[in-house]
């Protein structure tokens, strides 16, 4: 017997074809004769009015014979395509060397003629070669921001923000007053720039660093009004850094309970009569769960390289205070300690180069100002700082080989977890000491 034939046409790729197919077959059989892979969301099925297609839906009965069905990539899918295009247009290699080249150029033109002026280690230089840096930097911002980018780095967003900061830094007067401002002329002109960012790519990346640049402004604006010193925020500041490191991965991803649970089938009586009507789950797809995790690693990723610039930035500002013999100083002294411990065991447990890497630059400056200090009391000779060195270096390789090995022992898991514990709970009372908060709130409450 003769099976009887239905007639169906599909439209893909801007190719049109016309099939026989038996009755019955389904829309999801027909695809995968066709060697069109739905499973993963990438592409849309629908029909002539915009309809989507039931992938079950059996030609000849669900479907008449001689329907059209559209396969058309889904908008994740045409981005792809655009990024794959601008790749094989434009190679990586030759965005590498541009930004490469840029960096290069700018960090030390900038460190030169603005950073180390204003710590004053170096001569201010003459008004017109500040404005000559802040014309260049402006023309290469602005081609930066012209140019459109759909998913740029954390480590470009905070490049960009940080010269932009820089930029209206090299334009303040050489004056003790103008100094006092440069904090938050800084952030400023950093919020700004992510603003213009977020507005040019609506990536989560940028609103991450909006909101993060926008807290740094308030706080400057008010430190430089309440005339607060930065040594006194600054161990305040790295015990939040530290703490926002540790706590990223809470902040990155955020799953709604309704989500979780379906609570309208586990709901059977309502609290009130006017209880709001929870809505149920929405439906998980392999796309909505592909941009889920993408988001999220974006905001992780802008989350450990703020709170990484920020105790490197607070670091040697806390050390200011290790020479003083106080309880101040000993409390410096402690929360370096638990932050240098802190940022070097955090990371262990991160996926990801940059996670992994970003804390631990601070750490470095970290280990670095308590040799430094410890040199001061005890007065080495070079030999025992050698020495020193040498023995310190063996044993964070010893270690790092230990923790990246799996599976580790576990005595030397739980020891790390334990360290990390206490040096997590030490940084709150160590900052608190070593900013003088509570000898601040002990004056105010007489």
């Amino acid at each position: 017997m003769v099976r009887p034939m239905t007639f169906v046409t599909i439209r893909h790729n801007g190719d049109q074809h016309d099939l026989s197919v038996p009755r019955g077959t389904t829309v999801a059989g027909l695809l995968a004769m066709l060697e069109v892979d739905t499973s993963n969301g990438q592409y849309a099925v629908s029909l002539p009015n915009g309809q989507e297609a039931s992938l079950s839906a059996a030609l000849g009965h669900d479907l008449p014979s001689g329907s059209i069905i559209s396969v058309t990539g889904t908008a994740a899918s045409r981005q792809a395509e655009i990024e794959a295009r601008e790749r094989i247009e434009s190679p990586w290699f030759n965005h590498a060397l541009t930004r490469a080249s840029v960096a290069f150029f700018l960090i030390p033109l900038h460190t030169l003629g603005v950073l180390l002026p204003l710590l004053g280690l170096l001569p201010t230089p003459s008004l017109g070669l500040r404005i000559l840096i802040a014309t260049l930097s402006t023309l290469i911002l602005g081609s930066m921001l012209i140019y459109r980018v759909h998913h740029r780095s954390a480590g470009d967003h905070l490049f960009l923000t940080l010269l932009a900061g820089s930029t209206l830094l090299a334009l303040l007067p050489s004056s003790p007053q103008a100094h006092a401002l440069a904090p938050m002329t800084v952030t400023t002109g950093a919020f700004l720039t992510s603003l213009t960012l977020w507005i040019r790519s609506r990536s989560y990346t940028a609103a991450t660093f909006v909101f993060l640049w926008a807290g740094g402004a308030v706080l400057t604006l008010l430190s430089t009004f309440l005339s607060i010193p930065l040594t006194a925020l600054a161990p305040l500041a790295l015990a939040f850094a530290i703490w926002g490191i540790a706590s990223t991965s809470a902040f990155s991803l955020r799953v709604p309970d309704s989500q979780l649970i379906d609570l309208p089938l586990v709901r059977t009586v309502a609290p009130s009569v006017r209880a709001p009507h929870t809505p149920s789950p929405a439906k998980i797809t392999a796309a909505r769960v592909m941009r889920t995790i993408r988001e999220g690693q974006e905001i992780s990723r802008s989350l450990t390289a703020a709170w990484s610039l920020l105790a490197l930035i607070c670091i040697p500002l806390v050390s200011i205070n290790l020479d003083t013999p106080s309880l101040q100083g000993w409390a410096s002294l402690t929360l370096l300690l638990a932050a240098t411990v802190s940022l070097s065991l955090l990371p262990r447990t991160a996926k990801g180069r940059g996670i992994h890497l970003l804390p631990r630059i601070p750490a470095i400056a970290g280990f670095i100002a308590l040799i430094i200090t410890i040199n001061a009391h005890w007065e080495f000779t070079p030999t025992g700082t050698v020495l020193a060195l040498v023995v310190t270096a063996f044993l964070i390789v010893t270690t790092t080989l230990s923790l990246s090995q799996r599976p580790h022992s576990a005595f030397i898991g739980r020891t790390a977890d334990i360290l990390q514990a206490l040096s997590l709970l030490l940084l709150l009372p160590s900052s608190a000491l070593a900013s003088g908060l509570f000898d601040f709130i002990r004056q105010v409450a007489s």
